[in-house]
């Protein structure tokens, strides 16, 4: 789980959790989700689906970037306009994947 936010005690301007499986040097199951970037929590499949099934390298791993980022759907408020918080998002579901692989 990563998340962006200005200070301590403030709500994230945007959030992402990812659970990563890894058997025999590919991804058998994923979960990518995404928080603060929609009206409501995103599920990222096209995100899980470039994931699931790949060796996790950089090119599975920047599809599945982008394939979050697309899923999200962020309003422009006093954390930042919209294309600020697409670029956190990208920013931090890549942070999240790396992570989750490094603990897989």
């Amino acid at each position: 789980y990563e998340k962006q936010k200005r200070k301590i005690g403030d709500y994230a301007t945007a959030a992402a959790g990812v659970m990563i499986t890894i058997e025999g040097g590919k991804c058998t199951a994923a979960s990518v989700a995404l928080t603060n970037l929609s009206d409501t929590p995103v599920y990222c499949a096209a995100a899980v689906d470039a994931l699931v099934g790949s060796s996790l390298d950089d090119a599975a791993i920047k599809t599945a970037v982008k394939a979050a980022v697309d899923a999200s759907d962020p309003v422009a408020d006093t954390r930042g306009p919209v294309d600020f918080k697409k670029h956190v998002a990208g920013v931090i579901v890549k942070k999240a994947i790396t992570s989750a692989v490094a603990r897989a």
